[in-house]
C-alpha cells in the first residue's frame, strides 16, 4: 500500500540505493596526490565524475554523483535528490541518465533526457502512475517509499508554465493573415520550392536588428503594401531548408513557427501543470 503523506514517504530509512552508493564510495580509493577527496565514478583519468560523500551541518549525510562542481544525483537515507544545477545540457543529461540506469528499482528504471528547453526525468508520481517532470531548479526531490522499494513525487506535486494571452497575440496574428493567405497560394504554386532569398530582396539585409528579432521585422513589413516578397525572404531564410538553388519551405511549420514565437513575446499567465498532464512548453518553475 503507497503511503498517503510524504511524512510517512519520509519515515522509511532502508533505501537500499543509499547503501549500494555509500558502499561504492568506500570501494574506490581517492587519487592520490590532491588536496580534496577525489574519487572518480569510472574511469579514474575522468576525474571530473566523482561519487561523493557530503556531511550537512544537522549532522544528515549524503553520497551521491557529481559532474564537475554539480551534485546531479544524491541519496540520502529516505530521498532521492536529482539536479542539473543550472547546467541543461547534453554532457549533463548523459550524466545523470547514467546514474540513474544504474538504480534498478522494483517499478524498471529512471530516465533522463533533454527537450523544450528543459531537461526531463520519467518518474513515478505518489500513486506509482510514470509521469515526465521537468528538471528545474533547485532539483526533484523522490521520496522512499519501502512499502515498494522505490521513489516516489511527493503528494501534491506540481509545475507552472507561461501561456501566451490569447487577447495580446490574437491581434498582432490577424496582422500576418494577409500574408500567409499570400504565402500558401505561392507555395502551392512552386511545390514549396523558394528561390535564393538573397536575391529576392536584391541582396539588402533582411533586418535591421538581430536575427532573434525576424518576427518583429515581419510585423513592421505587413504594415506596408507589397512586401511580400521581402517578408517570403525573412521567412524562406530562417525557416526553410537550404536545396541546390534555394530553400524549401513547409507552409504549416512556418506559420506554426511564427505563431509560436508570437506566443512566446506574449506570455503573461502563469498556469499550474500536475505531472499527468502533458504540457512540456514554456515551462517557469515549480510551484512554491
Amino acid at each position: 500500500m503507497t503511503p498517503k503523506s510524504t511524512d510517512e514517504l519520509s519515515s522509511t530509512h532502508s533505501n537500499v540505493h543509499y547503501t549500494r552508493t555509500l558502499d561504492k564510495w568506500e570501494s574506490i580509493k581517492p587519487i592520490r596526490g590532491r588536496g580534496d577527496d577525489v574519487r572518480p565514478v569510472g574511469d579514474r583519468r575522468r576525474d571530473w565524475e566523482q561519487v561523493v560523500r557530503t556531511q550537512y551541518a544537522n549532522g544528515e549525510v549524503s553520497y551521491g554523483a557529481k559532474l564537475y562542481n554539480t551534485q546531479c544525483v544524491e541519496h540520502f537515507k529516505d530521498r532521492l535528490v536529482i539536479s542539473h544545477g543550472g547546467w541543461c545540457t547534453n554532457c549533463t543529461t548523459k550524466f545523470i541518465c547514467d546514474r540513474l540506469g544504474q538504480m534498478r528499482t522494483n517499478a524498471g528504471q529512471m530516465r533522463c533526457w533533454r527537450g523544450q528547453g528543459s531537461m526531463w526525468v520519467y518518474v513515478r508520481d505518489h500513486d506509482g502512475k510514470v509521469v515526465c517532470v521537468p528538471l528545474l531548479q533547485p532539483g526533484v526531490t523522490l521520496w522512499w517509499c519501502e512499502q515498494v522499494g522505490d521513489f516516489r513525487l511527493p503528494e501534491g506535486f506540481s509545475y507552472y508554465v507561461r501561456r501566451p494571452d490569447p487577447e495580446q497575440t490574437k491581434p498582432v496574428q490577424a496582422k500576418l493573415k494577409p500574408f500567409f493567405s499570400w504565402l500558401r497560394t505561392i507555395l502551392t504554386w512552386s511545390d514549396g520550392f523558394v528561390a535564393d532569398s538573397a536575391t529576392l530582396v536584391g541582396g539588402d539585409h533582411l533586418w535591421g536588428g538581430r536575427r532573434s528579432e525576424w518576427v518583429d521585422n515581419l510585423l513592421d513589413l505587413a504594415d506596408e503594401e507589397n512586401s511580400e516578397p521581402t517578408m517570403l525572404a525573412i521567412v524562406a531564410t530562417v525557416l526553410g531548408r537550404r536545396v541546390v538553388g534555394g530553400v524549401r519551405l513547409d507552409y504549416d511549420s512556418a506559420k506554426a513557427a511564427v505563431y509560436k514565437h508570437i506566443g512566446n513575446m506574449h506570455n503573461g499567465r502563469l498556469v499550474h501543470i500536475t505531472p499527468d498532464q502533458t504540457t512540456r512548453a514554456n515551462v517557469h518553475g515549480y510551484t512554491p
